[in-house]
């Protein structure tokens, strides 16, 4: 490709999703800064799909997405992205504001049902009297809407470089030129997709970054000898603590909602064979602890990163006359502001 009409830095789900809408009428070019695209949050997200997600302004966002999720073209993908799941979102005694204000916001939109918790989740403690079920919820794959993006990108034309670190990038005429790791890019329209490198993207280009700042969070796989059943919904606290989720038979993904402090958005994967001895089981009857006989053993836990604007609502701005553009995440929900992907 000589000179693309659009560069977009950065080739997660964000990127690519966005490549290959725009290379049906464009020269498109993603800068992938990594050996692979989709190494960080697209690569190690524990993602549904979730209606409530980002609060009433978003909702209809994702609602629409729901019939390309589960019924794609055939061209697209042979198959659906979305499995069964459901969400129960669970509260105690004192939580009713926030499980009316739950009701109320997609009162109408969203199928919500009030529920008690424990006929869904066995075990659960019981000062967990309040719950809310959200039957709509869906797993994605998204390792397989990732791949269906980049087939559909690369089969209009678009090219992605990989190891493309943009390093700076300044205004030439009425485009761009954008010095990389791979040698000098000219274009016309700068796209800013970079995920946890947001802000050091659009400070490179001389462009004032949004705010968007990294943060840890840590998802640990726990084993389980007597639960869950693989057809037990996400669980979520409506405070926004925790959530977790079935893996399998006999294993939950389990993280905190809020993320640590800003970080360093170096992800780090590791396994485990010993028991989280300290780890009291938030899903059963008091102080259970984990034991050698891998009663709730942490099988592996994995560090990513999320990355979120100041506000932690959903931000876009354009920069004009100089065309770079850039967004960031919206928010878990209204209330809670740890995304999820």
């Amino acid at each position: 490709m000589n000179r693309p009409d659009i560069v977009i830095v950065g080739g997660g789900i964000a990127g690519a999703s966005l490549g290959a809408a725009l290379a049906e009428t464009a020269r498109v070019l993603i800068l992938e800064m990594e050996g692979s695209a989709g190494y960080h949050a697209t690569g190690r997200s524990v993602a549904f799909w979730e209606e409530t997600y980002g609060g009433p302004v978003v909702q209809p966002l994702t609602t629409a997405s729901g019939a390309l999720l589960e019924s794609p073209d055939p061209d697209f993908f042979d198959g659906s992205f979305l499995s069964p799941r459901r969400t129960l979102h669970i509260g105690r005694a004192g939580d009713e504001g926030l499980r009316d204000a739950l009701l109320a916001d997609f009162a109408g939109a969203v199928e919500l049902q009030p529920v008690v918790p424990a006929s869904l989740v066995p075990g659960l403690r019981p000062d967990w009297v309040l719950g809310v079920l959200e039957p709509s919820c869906r797993d994605i794959d998204v390792g397989a809407l990732h791949q269906a993006y980049l087939r559909r990108f690369r089969k209009l034309g678009g090219e992605m470089r990989l190891g493309a670190r943009l390093e700076r990038a300044e205004r030439q005429g009425d485009g761009w030129r954008i010095e990389t790791r791979d040698g000098p890019v000219e274009c016309g329209l700068l796209v800013n997709a970079a995920g946890a490198w947001a802000d050091d993207v659009a400070t490179a280009c001389g462009v004032a970054p949004v705010g968007i700042t990294p943060y840890r969070r840590t998802v640990v796989q726990l084993r389980l000898e007597d639960m869950p059943a693989d057809e037990m919904p996400l669980v979520m606290d409506m405070q926004g603590g925790f959530y977790f989720k079935p893996e399998g038979q006999g294993r939950i993904w389990l993280t905190p909602r809020l993320p640590r402090p800003p970080a360093t958005p170096r992800p780090r994967n590791w396994r485990s064979r010993r028991p989280s001895t300290g780890s009291r089981r938030r899903s059963t009857g008091g102080s259970r602890r984990s034991s050698a006989n891998g009663r709730g053993c942490a099988a592996s836990r994995r560090t990513g990163c999320r990355s979120m604007a100041s506000s932690r609502r959903s931000r876009v701005s354009s920069g004009s006359p100089g065309r770079a553009v850039s967004a960031s995440r919206p928010p878990r929900r209204r209330r809670c502001w740890a995304p999820a992907c």
